[in-house]
């Protein structure tokens, strides 16, 4: 007793083929429903936050677009999904734009849909090039509908999700296994179209044609948890970045605090000094005096460059560091109301950009200059700042390359997020021996 048999005495089917097909729809529509809902999850927030409801959504929407597809309507099949991901993507999911939500849900799955059936096209292409086409139609329409589906998950995953996950960081070994996974697409497929134009057992085929499918959602899967660990971990790398200046900004500041109260401590001494050198006639020694204690008090109170008090601190703080090492700082703000940036903001934007800066400059052997420029531009904020570099600085992208050529540093990449908080944007060039660093705020 084959397979066949012992399938049709359990089931009752006894019109093997309609069985394929019928799996066959079941597969294709798990594949179509799984990215689908990736996408969803990827570009939107969920309603609800019990996890069971979507699930039993998935299933649902499996079972429904599967029994559709029985049909073999192009026109019923359309109709279905767009009112199946059209409520799905309006009742469970939420945005700023609920109808723009839907928009974009249904032009997603008529991309994939598009990619799909080039996919099939190039299945069938094959198979006629290789003369090895099955005879039953429904079994060739079931292994070409299945067969595409390695080829789609492989462009959701590679080229797709790219649109809006820019931010995640793949290695080459990433980038190895998922090429890998598409051979395997490749090779199971070849062996699907052999099974199935030699007339083999369907059972099988149908194992087969599982594995295309599942192994291939599962190890895709398995690799998006990695590629959201690692975006997870660079964030975590990012936010240890921004701590750990802050930490030094306030330890500065605890610093001069310290300094500050020493000096108070004392300052009634050096009145009772100052005063005892002008009774002796000694004016010239107390203007001295005087100008010492001037000296002393000036680096523990931050110049008025602005209405933010944080970026006063903080312009006062590097401009010090910088001129301690013989780094020329200008500092020109002509403009008002910047009390709306957010005093972590200041540390973050400023901090990071100052800090490349210095970084730049201490290389350079001829002049070295900082200089900060802070204007309204119309509705918006204009702040460039521009520093000495002894060679052109690389950028890509957009963005300036790490000395070490490898990317963009976190510092840069905290401070586009900074910007994008308040609609803004950041503009990085080269030019007359000079690096610009340009960004422009919302107020």
């Amino acid at each position: 007793m084959n397979t066949y048999t012992i399938w049709t005495s359990i089931t009752g089917y006894k019109d093997m083929e309609n069985l394929v097909y019928l799996f066959s729809c079941f597969l294709s529509c798990t594949v179509i429903v799984s990215l689908m809902s990736q996408f969803w999850n990827d570009r939107y927030e969920k309603t609800f936050e019990n996890p069971v409801i979507y699930k039993i959504v998935t299933v649902a929407a499996i079972a429904v677009l599967t029994l559709v597809n029985l049909i073999n309507s192009v026109v019923w099949n359309g109709i279905a999904t767009v009112l199946v991901f059209g409520i799905i993507s309006f009742s469970l999911y939420e945005s700023d734009r609920k109808w723009r939500r839907v928009l974009e849900s249904e032009c997603f799955f008529w991309i994939i849909g598009l990619f799909d059936s080039i996919s099939i096209w190039g299945i069938a292409s094959l198979m006629n090039c290789f003369d090895v086409v099955p005879k039953n139609l429904l079994i060739r329409s079931s292994v070409e509908v299945v067969c595409s589906k390695p080829f789609l998950i492989f462009f959701y995953h590679i080229l797709l999700r790219q649109f809006w996950k820019k931010d995640y960081r793949r290695s080459w070994l990433q980038y190895l296994f998922y090429f890998t996974m598409l051979e395997y697409g490749i090779g199971s497929t070849i062996v699907s179209v052999f099974m199935a134009s030699r007339g083999t057992d369907y059972f099988l085929l149908c194992i087969n044609l599982s594995c295309i499918v599942f192994v291939n959602i599962y190890l895709f899967y398995f690799m998006k948890m990695r590629d959201e660990k690692n975006e997870l971990e660079f964030q975590i790398a990012m936010m240890k970045q921004q701590e750990s200046m802050q930490f030094e900004h306030y330890e500065r500041q605890r610093e001069k605090y310290g300094r500050s109260i020493e000096v108070l401590h004392d300052v009634s001494k050096h009145l009772r000094s100052i005063e005892e050198l002008y009774k002796a006639g000694m004016t010239d020694k107390a203007m001295e005096y005087t100008r010492q204690i001037g000296g002393i008090l000036k680096p523990l109170v931050p110049e008025e460059y602005s209405d933010n008090p944080m970026l006063n601190i903080l312009l006062a703080d590097r401009k010090q560091a910088a001129e301690s090492i013989g780094i020329r700082f200008v500092v020109r703000v002509e403009s008002t109301g910047l009390g709306f940036i957010e005093p972590v903001d200041v540390t973050t934007l400023f901090g990071n950009l100052l800090e490349n800066a210095m970084q730049a400059v201490l290389k350079c052997s001829g002049e070295r200059c900082i200089k900060v420029h802070i204007r309204n531009y119309n509705e918006m904020l204009s702040i460039r700042i521009e520093n000495s570099v002894e060679k052109e600085v690389r950028i890509k992208n957009g963005k300036p390359v790490s000395t070490g050529g490898r990317g963009t540093g976190i510092g840069c990449l905290n401070v586009e997020r900074c910007v994008e908080k308040y609609g803004g944007s950041v503009l990085y060039k080269n030019g007359d021996g000079k690096f610009y660093s340009d960004v422009i705020l919302n107020r």
